[in-house]
């Protein structure tokens, strides 16, 4: 089995690590070639672009299947034996298949954290799922494969609204990073709070209905533990004298400064947010805020870098600000983080969040009901989450997974149950904990203002801006002359007999030109490829995935042309938010 181990072990870490400690003695998936071939020809009679295909077993069948996929299409195979698996792995060597970026491998009891392999998969693309049952693998465990095919599909779901949202956002992220930059660049990053707090509790306070039950409890905790609010709850911990050490926020929208809106900011909480955060909200704590970059930001990250800072921290970015609060109670040193307010389910009256919110008095439909899901409650059988919620829930239930050093304590009591998480009343969570002797807003202010953004003038951000100015000019520009020359390009030129004439040679001398710009500027490209690029590329190939010809030649040059246009679209408002960064700031 050459190459076998290392290709298992890069591309499923987890499948390997399962293995290891699989028993043996399993039975290997036996079918002949020929019936695997006719099996497959039954399965996908036609390849269709952007498609997943999940099939059961693993087996000759399986790369029969391959052949037969479109080039745009996924293969996502899952053995629920892992001693079956194990014995089949050895039987010949398939590194070929497991080499194949199309396919995805899952095996023995799949828990929240493999579905991760899911955000590897171009899930924005795909539009359809297609169950591929093999009934001899089928048969052996009808439960896990049904189940493992139903939790996948509603995973997938999760997996494509985030991955959605980032193409379709990418560009009002950008421009509201531009518009932040002036204010928060000199709020330090969160890494300056590494491990601040492992000897205290941290309460994270969410805005669900439950937290209108959670009102003593958060004034006796406060003296004990380190206070996390989010921008939805922010408005009902003041509301009840409870001042927050933090408050999280991190969409760019509106709603997400109501908030704020009236409420005092200027007292000594400090706020933690991304760049791309609606700019009123860091305006509102001018001077008072972390931030965070890491990956989920790669012009503050290129910024950093050319400054000298260092590599920024990522926070986990999922939908819900409060699984960012949650992974910074984490980055903190949280050996105890408690939930208050994560319901992630409706109360009895339809409502989804506190009284005392922006969200005060949205309820959801009689006729909503039925496009909802049951799940488990923290003291009912069930509790009923909408779509939205489900998608947080499943989340938090991934993020508790990957955590398991740390206890973490769901106070909801009619709120959904978080697997991982011990619901435990507010009197028993008290009865722990005892008074803190921590400073914790000495400790906040000490980590402030040793932070090393607190001596960079923004004029220093602003100056670190021009290779990509340069860069993003550079590629609008010679983007759109290879645009133009093709549309300009009559129609004969694109039959093959044509392929070695001079103006043919000419597109493809300015298509390796971009493409070595693009080469040697790697990091310029993934700040442009964030914006509106992604979403153009994006639908460059949606469009191009469905075109077809009997003249390969001709086809490659539409395709050619496409991109290009693809590349001035994408690149024309980041290079318009860049001049104008340097008219505003100049």
């Amino acid at each position: 089995m050459p190459g076998f181990p290392a290709i298992l072990a890069q591309r499923f870490p987890t499948v390997a690590a399962r293995l290891v400690g699989a028993d043996d003695g399993g039975s290997p998936m036996k079918v002949e070639r020929q019936l695997a071939v006719l099996w497959a020809q039954s399965q996908i009679k036609t390849p269709k672009p952007n498609v997943m295909y999940i099939v059961s077993g693993f087996g000759e069948h399986v790369a029969t299947l391959l052949p037969r996929m479109d080039a745009t299409a996924c293969l996502v195979i899952y053995e629920a034996s892992l001693k079956n698996l194990k014995s089949s792995l050895s039987s010949k060597d398939w590194a070929a298949l497991l080499n194949d970026p199309r396919v995805f491998l899952f095996a023995g009891a799949a828990t929240a954290g493999d579905f991760e392999q899911l955000h590897q998969m171009p899930v924005a693309r795909i539009d359809q799922i297609v169950p591929v049952r093999f009934s001899p693998a089928w048969q052996l465990d009808e439960k896990a494969y049904a189940d493992f095919f139903s939790e996948i599909a509603k995973q997938f779901e999760v997996a494509r609204r985030l991955h959605l949202t980032g193409f379709n956002d990418g560009i009002f992220w950008q421009s509201t990073t531009f518009a932040n930059l002036p204010r928060h660049c000199r709020a330090p990053d969160v890494k300056t709070l590494k491990n601040l707090f492992p000897d205290i509790p941290i309460v994270l306070a969410g805005a669900g209905p439950s937290l209108d039950e959670a009102e003593d409890f958060l004034k006796n905790i406060a003296q004990r533990a380190v206070i996390i609010a989010v921008n939805s709850s922010y408005q009902k911990l003041r509301k009840i004298g409870v001042k927050p050490h933090l408050v999280l926020a991190a969409d760019p929208r509106g709603d997400t400064y109501r908030g704020f809106e009236g409420q005092i900011t200027d007292d000594g909480t400090y706020l933690v947010a991304p760049f791309i955060v609606n700019s009123k909200v860091v305006k509102a704590f001018t001077g008072r805020g972390f931030s965070w970059s890491g990956e989920n930001n790669a012009l503050i990250a290129l910024l950093r870098k050319r400054l000298g800072l260092g590599e920024g921290t990522a926070v986990l970015e999922k939908g819900t600000v409060s699984l960012s609060a949650a992974d910074l109670a984490a980055l903190m040193g949280a050996r105890q983080l408690i939930l208050v307010g994560q319901d992630m389910s409706i109360d009895a009256s339809g409502l989804t969040h506190t009284r005392d919110s922006f969200y005060a008095g949205a309820k959801v439909k009689e006729e909503q009901l039925g496009e909802m899901k049951r799940v488990p409650g923290n003291t009912t059988d069930e509790v009923i989450t909408p779509n939205n919620l489900y998608v947080y829930l499943k989340g938090f239930e991934q993020w508790v997974e990957a955590h398991p050093r740390m206890e973490v304590i769901n106070t909801a009591r009619l709120g959904a149950k978080i697997s991982g998480a011990a619901y435990v009343p507010y009197e028993t969570v008290l009865q722990k904990i005892r008074a803190s002797p921590v400073n914790v807003w000495g400790r906040l202010q000490t980590a402030f203002e040793r932070a090393p953004e607190r001596e960079l003038p923004p004029a220093a951000w602003f100056e670190a801006l021009a290779p990509t100015r340069e860069f993003a000019r550079r590629l609008y520009t010679q983007a759109l002359s290879a645009a133009t020359a093709m549309e300009a390009l009559p129609e004969k030129f694109y039959q093959s007999i044509y392929q070695e004439s001079k103006e043919i040679k000419e597109l493809y001398a300015m298509a390796l030109g971009i493409n070595t710009l693009i080469d040697e500027n790697p990091e310029d490209y993934r700040v442009v490829l964030e914006g509106r690029l992604k979403k153009s590329l994006l639908d460059f190939q949606a469009m191009t995935g469905t075109l077809e010809t009997n003249n390969p030649f001709g086809l490659q040059l539409r395709k050619n042309k496409e991109f290009f246009w693809a590349l001035v679209e994408g690149t024309e408002p980041i290079s318009a938010f860049l001049q104008g960064t340097v008219k505003k700031e100049g």
